[in-house]
């Protein structure tokens, strides 16, 4: 056996320590952390994915599109407004 297989080992061992420590502090009735590698016990549409239950964007989606428009915004200031119309 390596000396790298050891260490990932390790390394995940200390993982699901760390992922259990957090879900007895999420779900404190869980003392066995059952639910450690993946801390969602329900599938209601309040904890999962708006995606798909709402067909909707998530919250993190929305806000990159509101940063990607006001982005452009600033860098393609509208040259057509009525200021910038000729007079015929």
């Amino acid at each position: 056996m390596s000396f790298t297989k050891d260490k990932s080992r390790a390394k995940r061992r200390q993982d699901l320590n760390r992922m259990k420590r957090r879900a007895r502090r999420i779900y404190p009735h869980d003392a066995a952390a059952k639910c450690a590698n993946h801390l969602q016990t329900c599938s209601c549409y309040a904890c999962g994915n708006p995606r798909k239950h709402f067909n909707e964007k998530t919250l993190q989606e929305q806000r990159a599109e509101i940063a990607a428009a006001q982005e452009m915004a600033r860098a393609w200031p509208v040259t057509n407004g009525p200021e910038h119309q000729s007079n015929l």
